[in-house]
């Protein structure tokens, strides 16, 4: 016969249970209250305390050093170099002549060109290709000679052809000779391009000095050919088409702009080529600025004196 519990024996069996459960937390640490704490005020004491300490120093970034044979001339004026920068090479005939005279040695090797940059790789690595007209506002024949040669729908002209040559050996012959010479491989030459992007990429590759010191630019815009090539138009693209043009703007010895255009439509409205030519105004102060234009809705073949450059319209 089971016997019934009464309310004293549950009582002393929830006190037993109470005790063994305490005994229990108390030997393995379970039955103990974590304690909270703020992380963040803990790494705040211990850099407060070290700040604190004598003799304690902030650790500071190594700052980036010049190199000491540093090639890239200073933004104007002739580089100074110091004896332990090169050899001075005394012995040379060359270094012996007057520096006007160096110079115009230089300038009759490496200037009086029209090279046009264009793409070889998708990954825009550039290379450029001598005119065969080498002369500006002549973009119409180097379009028919194809001067730049066959352009794929990717928008690379593989080179199919040795290289011009006789440009870059120069200038690697010698240390002394690349200091002094290397500016006017860019002030001296004309620079040509057929798309925004190679001339985006080409102002990025080049060393903010030698792109400064580029003093002639032409610019053969096609956009009804942009779209075969993934290149970007005024239409389809304006903020590539603004910073264009703000790139041009900022180039700080430019002064010989000639630009040819062919807007994206066949037909286009005054008030259309307005808001495209609108850009253009970022360049100024150049010693000629021209722009090479087709007909336009409501307006006859002519040529229009604008602000700060002159406009000539095609018959196509």
């Amino acid at each position: 016969m089971a016997m019934q519990r009464t309310d004293r024996d549950r009582g002393t069996k929830g006190i037993t249970s109470i005790v063994t459960l305490k005994v229990l937390g108390a030997l393995t640490g379970h039955g103990r209250e974590i304690a909270t704490f703020d992380s963040y005020a803990i790494a705040r004491n211990a850099n407060r305390h070290r700040r604190e300490t004598v003799g304690y120093v902030p650790t500071q970034e190594i700052a980036s050093r010049r190199r000491e044979r540093a090639l890239t001339p200073p933004p104007f004026g002739r580089a100074v170099l110091h004896p332990s920068q090169l050899n001075e090479q005394t012995q040379s005939p060359l270094f012996k002549l007057p520096e006007e005279v160096l110079l115009l040695i230089y300038e009759e090797i490496l200037g009086h060109n029209l090279f046009h940059i264009v793409r070889r790789s998708t990954r825009f690595q550039l290379g450029h290709v001598l005119c065969k007209a080498n002369t500006p506002r002549r973009q119409e024949e180097c379009n028919e000679h194809e001067c730049r040669g066959m352009k794929v729908p990717s928008g690379v002209h593989p080179k199919t052809r040795p290289g011009n040559g006789g440009l870059i050996q120069l200038l690697q012959s010698c240390r002394r000779i690349y200091i002094d010479a290397v500016r006017i491989l860019y002030s001296s030459n004309i620079f040509d391009f057929d798309c925004m992007e190679t001339l985006i990429s080409f102002s990025t590759t080049l060393v903010p000095a030698r792109f400064d010191s580029i003093i002639s630019l032409q610019l053969d815009f096609r956009f009804p050919l942009s779209v075969h090539f993934r290149e970007a138009t005024p239409q389809n693209d304006s903020d590539r088409w603004e910073r264009t043009w703000r790139i041009i703007g900022s180039m700080k010895s430019l002064q010989f702009l000639y630009v040819r255009i062919a807007w994206p439509k066949s037909e286009m409205s005054v008030r259309e080529e307005r808001r495209f030519v609108e850009p253009l105004r970022q360049v100024k102060e150049l010693k000629c600025f021209e722009v090479s234009l087709q007909p336009v809705i409501g307006t006859e073949f002519q040529k229009d004196k604008e602000q700060h450059w002159v406009v000539f319209r095609r018959m196509r």
